[in-house]
């Protein structure tokens, strides 16, 4: 009942449940006692009763009171006001000794019950405890002493030690539950920074596990379509500065260091097309910096999307799977997407059937704009699609002069 609440808070929210219960039960008992009051009156009509209304409407006032402030000043007028109410109450009652010869009357008990009720308003359970035996005894001494008034024997009635031991027992119970409850409380706290901090090194391992992917593969994909010959300083310059982020900590204060995802990205004809084919049914898992494809024109960046689109449909087509990768990376000049996909594969050489999606959809649309392609398929093991694109238009006419984009084997084979 108590290990959602933190341990500092237990104690004192506990007791103002309590106090707010048995302070609701007193004016249930005070209400049942005026109840009483007015059945009796209309029973047995005399001016007699009615000055008992007098006595048990401050009882009630003094209780809602101290069901509001739960100060030692309160309870004390309470219990002060409440006994001498009682007493009053008790006298006009037996007065009528006819109808009651003893004190030992569920009538009677009614506000000794709801003095006891007081124990509710302790700062803790001891306290409230002794609140409630000094309510309980002094509650009896009223009741005793409007016994001697009027001459009638004087009786307890079982139901005020009743209603005394149930509230001992509540605040017994609940000093019990409290100190368990911390105690539960602090190995939850210790299992739940122990979570914490295995979350947190999981998270930092796949935040590495990610940069070091995208970086790598990035810079593979880029060795691999680029000319024969030394590296481009572009490139370099773009691995020198990806080795720098890896072995710097900058990535660990930020995901967007790994992600790269912004609003720019999230604009592109390409973030569109991946969306569509993820809606399609496809999981495609996008890694590296997805900011450079805001280096592309417009038409570039529209045949691009549509390129890399009719790829992903071949996937879903043909692969016999549902899942891709797609890694994105650029140099100084041109920006390199791979689509690859472990599926069934195929041998472009033997290809019976004319590739149309891969020959104008891919192909044609990418070449239109000064760009190339390069397929790598074989059978078992899967397809991948590197589509590169000139970024500058001083870049138009290398990229489109290239081997790489009219005469490389495996395209030609894989659109022959």
């Amino acid at each position: 009942m108590t290990l959602g609440l933190p341990t500092h808070l237990i104690a004192p929210t506990m007791s103002r449940v309590i106090a707010r219960a048995a302070h609701w039960f007193g004016l249930v008992c005070l209400a049942g006692a005026l109840t009483a009051i007015v059945a009796l009156s209309l029973a047995h009509p005399h001016d007699g009763l009615w000055p008992t209304i007098l006595a048990i409407v401050p009882m009630a006032i003094l209780l809602v009171t101290l069901t509001r402030h739960h100060t030692v000043l309160a309870t004390v007028g309470y219990l002060v006001v409440g006994s001498a109410s009682t007493y009053i109450y008790a006298v006009t009652i037996l007065s009528d000794q006819p109808l009651f010869p003893t004190t030992d009357l569920f009538v009677i008990a009614l506000p000794v019950m709801a003095l006891v009720m007081v124990g509710g308003a302790g700062a803790s359970a001891m306290i409230g405890l002794a609140w409630s035996t000094l309510g309980l005894v002094l509650g009896e001494t009223a009741v005793l002493l409007a016994a001697i008034t009027t001459g009638v024997e004087y009786r307890i009635d079982p139901f005020a030690p009743a209603t005394y031991l149930l509230i001992a027992i509540v605040l017994i119970a609940t000093t019990i539950d409290n100190g368990r409850a911390k105690t539960a409380q602090q190995f939850i706290h210790q299992a739940s920074r122990r979570d914490g901090i295995i979350a947190a090194r999981r998270e930092l391992g796949s935040r590495a596990t990610a940069l070091l992917h995208d970086t790598a593969l990035s810079h593979l994909v880029a060795v691999a379509s680029a000319e024969p010959g030394p590296i481009d300083p572009g490139l370099r310059s773009m691995i020198a500065r990806d080795l720098e982020r890896i072995i710097g900590q900058d990535w660990l204060l930020s995901r967007d260091a790994v992600t790269g995802t912004s609003a720019d990205w999230l604009a592109t004809p390409l973030a569109a097309s991946i969306s569509a084919a993820r809606a399609s049914g496809l999981t495609i898992d996008v890694s590296g910096d997805r900011t450079v494809v805001s280096r592309l024109d417009s038409e570039r960046s529209e045949a691009l999307a549509l390129a890399v689109s009719q790829c992903l449909i071949n996937v879903l087509r043909h692969s016999g799977v549902t899942d891709a990768d797609l890694t994105i990376s650029a140099d100084d000049d041109e920006l390199v997407v791979a689509v690859t996909d472990a599926g069934v594969g195929f041998v472009p050489a033997e290809t019976e059937t004319p590739r149309l999606g891969l020959r104008h959809s891919v192909l044609a649309r990418v070449e239109g704009v000064g760009g190339s392609v390069r397929v790598w398929s074989t059978p078992g093991t899967g397809t991948s699609v590197v589509i590169a694109m000139p970024t500058s238009a001083a870049a138009h006419d290398d990229v489109h002069g290239s081997p790489a984009s009219a005469s490389s084997p495996a395209t030609d084979a894989a659109t022959s």
